[in-house]
């Protein structure tokens, strides 16, 4: 979640009323289009954040009841076994479990999503010249980010 720190400290390291202003008055459309796409991914990242939960938990699974597992209901196993597949599906419970894999999505970990290569444009000159009021600050922030 220290990349999402980051991208919400963003509007504090910024110009916080003109900073799409300047890149509009740039004549680069590499600039605007860059910002555009880090708002994007900060404001995909608080979407990530605001449905945490729901985010992180899949219920795409399917747990045989123990009761057929039980050792007096191996014959009635063998046989649900032989005649469906592995098992009656009909009498499977459907469980939850917590997952991570939208967030590594989000993350840009797994080669998708808001923040892949979001770190070579947070240090693009033309981002950096658009928007930043204090380059220590900044710099320190994309390091930190970088590193999490």
């Amino acid at each position: 979640l220290s990349k999402l720190f980051f991208l919400t400290t963003i509007p504090t390291i910024v110009h916080p009323s003109n900073a799409f202003a300047a890149s509009a008055a740039s004549s680069s459309a590499s600039t605007e289009q860059d910002l555009i796409l880090l708002k994007e991914a900060y404001e995909s990242l608080t979407s990530l954040v605001d449905n945490w939960s729901r985010a992180t938990t899949s219920c795409i699974y399917a747990d045989i009841p123990r009761e057929l597992l039980e050792s007096k209901n191996k014959e009635q196993l063998l046989e649900k076994a032989s005649t469906f597949a592995l098992f009656d599906k009909s009498t499977s419970v459907t469980s939850c479990r917590k997952t991570n894999k939208i967030v590594r999505d989000y993350l840009g970990v797994t080669g998708k999503g808001p923040l892949v290569g979001i770190e070579k444009r947070l240090l693009k000159r033309n981002v950096v010249d658009a928007v930043v009021d204090d380059l220590d600050d900044y710099f320190a922030e994309v390091e930190n980010f970088s590193s999490s």
